[in-house]
C-alpha cells in the first residue's frame, strides 16, 4: 500500500508517478500537494482512490481512471487547477465521464468537474445529484447552466440552484462583479461562493436559516454579495 506524504513539501518536485501494479488502494491524500506532478499512471490493480488523494496537484493536466476502480473518495482531485479532463475506461462498471467530467456509471451524479475546465458547463437532464465540492475549485467556469428538462436543478444567470430556486448551490468561479441573491432563496450551499471572483470587498459567506440571515465561515475576500432588499436579515 502507498502511504500519504506526511509533509507535502516532500513531493513538490515530483513530476511523474507510475503506481506499481501490485497496489490496490491509493490512500487519502497520498499525492496531495505534489504541485509539480504532471502525469500519473494508475494501473488496473487499483480498486480504490482515497479522499483527496491527488488534491492540490496544480500541474496535473489529465488523469485516467482504469476499469478496476470501484471507489473514489471525496475531492480526490480537488484543487487540481490545471486538470482539464478526467477520463474513465469504458469498461469501468462504477464510473463514467462526459466531456471530461466525472460521473457515476449511469450519469445521474456529477462527482467532479475538473478544476481546469473553462467557460460554461451544462448539467444534463439525467442528473439528479451533485457531489459535494463537484464545482468547488473550478475557478475558470463562467457559468453553470442546466438542461430545461432537468427535474432537480435549475440555473439563473449562470448560477446553480435547486429546481424551486430556494437553494443557491454554486456560483461559478469565474463569475465577476457583485451578485444579488433572488427573493426566493432560503438557503445557500456550503462553499457556494468559494473561489468566486468579483469586486474587491471583504465579506463572509451568507447563510439563511428559517428565513433569517446568519453568517457562516468566511468566504474568499474577493467576492462581494448583495442581499435582495426583500430578503430577511
Amino acid at each position: 500500500m502507498f502511504h500519504a506524504v506526511e509533509d507535502e513539501s516532500d513531493c513538490t518536485s515530483l513530476a511523474s508517478a507510475t503506481i506499481p501494479d501490485s497496489i490496490a488502494e491509493i490512500p487519502e491524500r497520498t499525492f496531495s500537494g505534489c504541485t509539480s506532478l504532471t502525469n500519473v499512471i494508475i494501473p488496473n490493480s487499483v480498486t480504490n482512490i482515497g479522499a483527496g488523494a491527488f488534491s492540490d496537484c496544480s500541474s496535473l493536466t489529465s488523469v485516467t481512471i482504469p476499469d478496476s476502480v470501484t471507489g473514489i473518495g471525496g475531492e480526490a482531485f480537488s484543487g487540481c487547477t490545471s486538470l482539464i479532463a478526467i477520463t474513465v475506461d469504458a469498461l469501468n462498471n462504477a464510473y463514467s465521464t462526459v466531456d471530461g467530467v466525472l460521473f457515476d456509471k449511469d450519469q445521474t451524479t456529477v462527482i467532479q468537474c475538473p478544476a481546469g475546465k473553462a467557460g460554461s458547463y451544462t448539467i444534463a437532464n439525467s442528473v439528479t445529484s451533485i457531489g459535494f465540492g463537484a464545482f468547488l475549485w473550478c475557478s475558470s467556469l463562467t457559468a453553470i447552466t442546466v438542461d430545461a428538462l432537468n427535474s432537480v436543478y435549475s440555473s439563473v444567470d449562470g448560477v446553480l440552484f435547486n429546481k424551486s430556486l430556494t437553494t443557491l448551490i454554486q456560483c461559478p468561479g469565474r463569475k465577476t462583479g457583485g451578485y444579488t441573491i433572488p427573493n426566493s432563496v432560503t438557503s445557500i450551499g456550503e462553499a457556494a461562493f468559494s473561489g468566486s471572483l468579483g469586486s474587491a470587498q471583504k465579506g463572509q459567506r451568507l447563510l439563511f436559516t428559517r428565513g433569517r440571515l446568519r453568517f457562516a465561515a468566511q468566504m474568499p475576500s474577493q467576492f462581494s454579495v448583495q442581499i435582495n432588499a426583500s430578503a430577511h436579515c
